[in-house]
């Protein structure tokens, strides 16, 4: 999600789809795989054919924001714990190093 104007190059598309939560677009379409409806070639690659016939399962514009809302903060609460536990890896690390120096 860009979230602002942008410029983009002649092989890439946007999706823009209007009435749909951001964030709840971004859960369901990084959850259910894209890559699942791709032309497998040397360069996987997705285009209007692929995107066009798409099924999204689409609850109301109220629904949507909370579910978007609660993987947003999911996904935070995720990151926010890897980065205590690579601080803490790295902390058991030096710790490691000292004993055995």
């Amino acid at each position: 999600m860009l979230g602002e104007d942008s410029y983009m190059g002649t092989n890439m598309m946007v999706l823009e789809p209007k009435g749909i939560d951001p964030e709840y677009r971004y859960t369901f379409i990084n959850k259910t795989g894209l890559y699942k409806i791709a032309d497998t070639s040397t360069i996987p690659q997705i285009n209007n054919k692929h995107i066009e016939p798409y099924l999204l399962l689409i609850p109301s514009l109220e629904e949507q924001h909370k579910i978007g809302s609660f993987f947003k903060h999911l996904d935070e609460t995720i990151a926010l714990h890897q980065r205590k536990l690579d601080l803490l890896k790295e902390q058991k690390k030096g710790f490691l190093q000292k004993m055995f120096v």
